[in-house]
């Protein structure tokens, strides 16, 4: 009797934590690529747990409400339409939309488009 209560409860949390694991898969089919940023000097991307990260690649997917923060550096923009932008030091923007209708939101500082 005891074997078998738990072998259920084995199979329960094989079943439980496997359908976790596919949560987060799913989830990532919807996020749309806008393009791509190429990072120079000290900026910052805020990750899903809200706090500023700095990445270990200089060239990172820009995805939809991707937010960037810099410091004493600057970001490319490369848009999937073939727009450019130009993130100055100093500055906090979120990037938002889909790849032709996308929305650039500046908290502070400059963004040039070129």
């Amino acid at each position: 009797m005891k074997t078998r209560v738990l072998s259920i409860l084995i199979i329960i949390f094989f079943m439980v934590t496997n359908s976790l694991v596919m949560i987060p898969s799913a989830a990532a089919e919807n996020v749309k690529v806008l393009g791509q940023i190429t990072m120079e000097g000290d900026v910052f991307i805020r990750s899903s747990n809200n706090t500023w990260e700095r990445p270990i690649n200089r060239t990172y997917p820009l995805i939809q409400a991707s937010a960037l923060k810099t410091a004493k550096g600057k970001a490319a923009l490369m848009f999937k339409d073939g727009s450019r932008a130009i993130i100055s030091p100093q500055t906090q923007a979120m990037i938002d939309g889909s790849p032709n209708d996308y929305v650039v939101t500046i908290d502070k500082g400059m963004l040039f488009f070129n």
